[in-house]
């Protein structure tokens, strides 16, 4: 999970994990690998509940200490998004999004803007990210995944 690709109104201009350490994001974009794949705030920021969503989607044993730790986040928060979930929901299942391929550029500035990651769609690369996320396809292996792992 990293990165912004999409102009979306309402997002940062960079995303927090390749604003953090933008050297090293453009070490990991400027390799040359047979495929990377990325999830960006633009489809990640879908994937998203309410308290009372949480609530009674995470009532199985296993789910219980997740939900207890979004009552904190709920104090101050009226969402919860599952960033680095569909991420990883999206190993198992690459299915859960559609992708695009072309290339990932780092931009390197001032202040917030530093970290911005500038996709070129129109430049063939080895760079692939999520264009849209099925939000059922996420939703049904993240929950009944944990419901299996109890049996």
């Amino acid at each position: 999970m990293g990165g912004r690709f999409i102009k979306s109104d309402g997002l940062p201009a960079s995303e927090w994990n390749i604003h953090c350490d933008p050297a090293a994001a453009e070490i990991v974009y400027g390799t040359d690998v047979q495929l990377h794949t990325s999830m960006g705030l633009d489809v990640t920021f879908q994937v998203v509940m309410d308290s009372m969503q949480v609530k009674g989607r995470f009532q199985h044993p296993l789910l219980k200490p997740v939900y207890e730790m979004s009552r904190i986040w709920f104090k101050d928060r009226p969402l919860l998004r599952f960033h680095d979930p569909l991420a990883a929901v999206a190993i198992f299942d690459p299915f859960v999004c559609d992708y695009t391929t072309g290339t990932v550029s780092v931009k390197r500035d001032e202040g917030r803007s530093d970290g911005v990651t500038q996709w070129h769609s129109d430049h063939p690369g080895s760079h692939r990210i999520a264009s849209q996320v099925y939000l059922i396809s996420f939703s049904n292996p993240i929950f009944l995944y944990s419901i299996r792992i109890s049996l």
